[in-house]
């Protein structure tokens, strides 16, 4: 009898060896499939909890328009989680502006996201947010969006080419308010020369541009739009010099830091900004002359760089610059990746003709933008 449990037991030991060996096996495979490794952290098995983030503003309410806000989501998990942007409000249009393609986020870690909202009512509207959350080693599709939210879907990046009407646009930037500023493909060609040229070059536009009634604002772009895209300061000022009998540009007389006869205007007029011109040219018994510098721009970004050095074109911005024997005044060009002085007129009376491409920029806030994206 004793021998006959003893065999029993022993099958029976066998029996639940072998399932312990199966169960073990099939926990190892499950748990691999769940488990995420990174940076010396554990990930838990999907089905002990849900992900949690948190938003600093879930409700806000925007204008009628492009409007352009900033999101900051927190995660509150241990570990890295891949996520959606998910939003209510049947009116509005959102998409990202700038940002990478990465939708994951580490764990406790806040990150701020940049959203261009197109609200197509004609009153302001609230919209609710909210961040729905799955594990790395899922997909971005995995993630479900409940059906009374959509997801923020698309990217607006700098770069990013427009058609509108007869001409084609790069976005630079978005504004605070929503308006795109956007920079034209060269495509105008003009001519300037002498005194003539100095004093109008900044006008080209008015002549050559159709109106655009989307426009908000049109302007040639100067050196301060590149220098708003730049980690450095490129332009400065070098010692002044002074020449007698010496012919100028009427015009210049109204710029900063100019000195004609002894006078200088204290109006300090931007070196691009318009004014009337009454003759091409006048004549000094001594003038004095500040003289530009232009080093070599650092841009924030590639993109920008490629956007403003690329091409060949005439910037509207003027410039005076002193030599040994004599002064020149003239405008900015952009050439073999820099920025060159192109020579219009001298206190020697001699002109000179520039025959290049021009640049413009716009702001614009429509939703024709928001379609052709």
């Amino acid at each position: 009898m004793k021998e006959k449990y003893i065999k029993f037991f022993k099958k029976e030991l066998v029996f639940l060896l072998i399932l312990l060996i199966v169960i073990c096996f099939s926990f190892g495979v499950t748990y691999s499939n769940f488990v995420y490794n990174e940076e010396n952290h554990r990930a838990v098995e999907m089905f002990t909890g849900a992900l949690k983030y948190e938003i600093d503003n879930n409700k806000i309410s925007v204008l009628p328009g492009n409007n352009l806000v900033n999101i900051k989501i927190k995660s509150l998990n241990e570990i890295s989680s891949l996520y959606k942007l998910v939003y209510k409000n049947d009116n509005v249009v959102i998409k990202y502006f700038n940002k990478d393609n990465k939708n994951s986020i580490k764990g406790n870690e806040t990150i701020t996201l940049t959203l261009d909202i197109y609200n197509k009512s004609n009153t302001n509207e609230v919209v609710t947010f909210d961040v729905v959350g799955g594990y790395i080693i899922n997909s971005i599709d995995d993630i479900k969006v409940g059906n009374d939210f959509k997801e923020v879907y698309g990217n607006i990046n700098v770069g990013d080419v427009f058609a509108i009407g007869d001409f084609s646009y790069r976005l630079l930037d978005i504004d605070k308010n929503g308006n795109f500023e956007l920079i034209s493909d060269p495509i105008i060609e003009v001519t300037v020369s002498g005194s003539k040229g100095y004093n109008t070059c900044v006008n080209v536009l008015k002549e050559s541009l159709p109106l655009m009634s989307e426009a908000k604002s049109i302007k040639a772009v100067s050196i301060n739009d590149i220098r708003k895209h730049t980690v450095n300061d490129f332009v400065s000022y070098d010692n002044a010099k002074t020449y007698r009998n010496a012919y100028y540009p009427t015009l210049w007389t109204y710029e900063e830091s100019s000195i004609v006869n002894g006078y200088k205007n204290e109006a300090k007029i931007n070196k691009s900004g318009t004014f009337d011109v009454v003759d091409d040219n006048n004549y000094a018994s001594s003038i004095t002359v500040d003289s530009i510098v232009i080093g070599k721009p650092e841009f924030i970004s590639p993109v920008y760089e490629s956007i403003f050095m690329d091409s060949d074109y005439l910037v509207s911005t003027r410039y005076s610059y002193n030599e040994t024997d004599k002064s020149t005044w003239g405008m900015l060009s952009i050439k073999d990746n820099n920025i060159s002085k192109e020579i219009l007129y001298d206190t020697n009376n001699e002109t000179y003709e520039v025959h290049s491409k021009y640049r413009f920029i716009i702001k614009i806030n429509t939703n024709l933008l928001f379609s052709e994206i």
